[in-house]
């Protein structure tokens, strides 16, 4: 299997990694450019908090009072919502929310770039790399994990098996074991991992490599029962 980062770098940045533009690469998975909707109900309080800007210095008034004047004299069953004592607030991310805003600011005549800059609060613009949950990619990290994923496509990947005991049953009669065996090669210093496979069965039955598993397990078993 191919890694994450290499998935992300052939379906938004391919064209750049096959030229070997590695730094072009990074840059696409790194700047912000996916809007992700911020749903957390926003509050009076936080009008105030966050719009604090002054826009009339002889009063001292900031973008909040006029948001807030403006809410207070619209006839609107949302805005009366937001604004009656305890109220939750209201998620500014929402289509209708974001039309009532533009209403709001032909209502209100608020200045230039208000209305953008109350709408861009309910969104927060992130990182293909981010949206993918992956730490910022540098243009060494997309060079290997992209070789990495070229060499597993071609079938060139060298493979060593990675155990792990998934069961070990102590039976009258026969033991049973579950084993689950994942090839694990390594290219470019990046780790891939091919498809696991679990084996096993009861040991009188076991063969190759899981018979010689199971002669391991029972030898290290009665060393630690000896010690």
């Amino acid at each position: 299997m191919t890694t994450q980062l290499y998935a992300v770098i052939k379906h938004h940045a391919e064209s750049n990694a096959k030229a070997g533009k590695w730094s072009a690469v990074a840059a696409t998975l790194n700047v912000p450019s996916v809007d992700v909707r911020i749903t957390e109900l926003r509050s009076t309080r936080w009008l105030i908090q966050t719009f604090d800007a002054v826009i009339d210095p002889a009063t001292g008034a900031t973008e909040a009072d006029l948001i807030l004047g403006t809410m207070q004299a619209a006839d609107n069953p949302r805005v009366k919502a937001v604004l009656q004592s305890g109220g939750d607030g209201i998620d500014l991310s929402d289509p209708q929310s974001q039309q009532l805003i533009t209403a709001l600011a032909k209502a209100g005549n608020w200045p230039p770039g208000l209305v953008a800059k109350i709408k861009a609060a309910a969104f927060d613009s992130r990182s293909l790399a981010q949206m993918a949950g992956l730490p910022p990619v540098t243009a060494a990290d997309a060079e290997s994990h992209w070789k990495a994923g070229q060499a597993v496509e071609a079938g060139s990947v060298t493979y060593d098996n990675r155990r792990i005991l998934l069961c070990l049953n102590d039976g009258p009669v026969n033991d049973s074991l579950t084993i689950r065996y994942t090839p694990v090669g390594v290219v470019d210093g990046v780790e891939v991992k091919g498809a696991s496979t679990n084996s096993g069965g009861v040991s009188s039955g076991l063969k190759g490599r899981d018979k010689a598993l199971y002669a391991d397990l029972l030898a290290a078993v009665a060393k630690w029962e000896g010690s």
